[in-house]
């Protein structure tokens, strides 16, 4: 119930963002950085990657002001804005759905 409503308040002050392009089969910072920068986040940012998603996590840690996990309330409401991969989207829509949260 308070990751639905932490996102949802996301949601209403257009803080949620939609990363695209950040697939690779090894850790690649640069890569990460590229597909991130091209969403210009100014503050701090929560990038929600599905669970599992080893690759990416390493690629995202060395950001500044960007940490790379799965989501939870807490994190939520702490940074400026909140950024899904698909699949990560995607298993929190499925999740919300099942009554899970």
């Amino acid at each position: 119930q308070a990751l639905c409503s932490a996102v949802l308040g996301k949601l209403v002050d257009g803080e949620v963002d939609l990363l695209k392009g950040a697939k690779f089969d090894q850790p690649r910072t640069k890569e990460f950085a590229r597909a991130f920068d091209a969403l210009e986040i100014g503050g701090s940012a929560l990038v929600v990657l599905p669970h599992g998603e080893e690759v990416r996590d390493r690629s995202g840690r060395n950001r500044g002001r960007t940490r790379v996990r799965s989501a939870n309330a807490y994190d939520v409401v702490t940074h400026d804005r909140l950024v899904f991969s698909q699949e990560a989207l995607d298993q929190l829509v499925e999740r919300v759905g099942d009554g899970r949260d």
